[in-house]
């Protein structure tokens, strides 16, 4: 199936999936978790991902349609920048004849 990860716990490593045939609760795998880490996590923004529907209406192996890192995602903002005042130079001395 394909659906959304809607909501995601990074430190119980649960959430929930929504699709087309309803919202399943899921248990992220390893790899899965670790991926998520990379990216926007919901509900910030919704995750595409695919899954399956186990018997007890669980979503199960849930993955990532395409990764969304976090610094792709960002929207680019213009980059400020500042002048930093410099020091006067000071003239060079000039360095008279010696008399003899």
């Amino acid at each position: 199936m394909d659906g959304k990860i809607t909501e995601y716990n990074p430190f119980n490593k649960r959430g929930k999936v929504s699709g087309s045939d309803g919202v399943h609760a899921f248990d992220a795998s390893p790899q899965l978790a670790a991926d998520l880490s990379d990216t926007i996590i919901p509900p910030d923004a919704e995750v595409d991902v695919t899954y399956d529907t186990a018997g007890t209406g669980d979503a199960i192996n849930v993955e990532l349609v395409h990764k969304v890192s976090l610094a792709a995602s960002a929207e680019p903002t213009a980059a400020k920048t500042l002048a930093m005042p410099t020091a006067p130079k000071k003239a060079a001395k000039k360095l008279a004849p010696k008399k003899n």
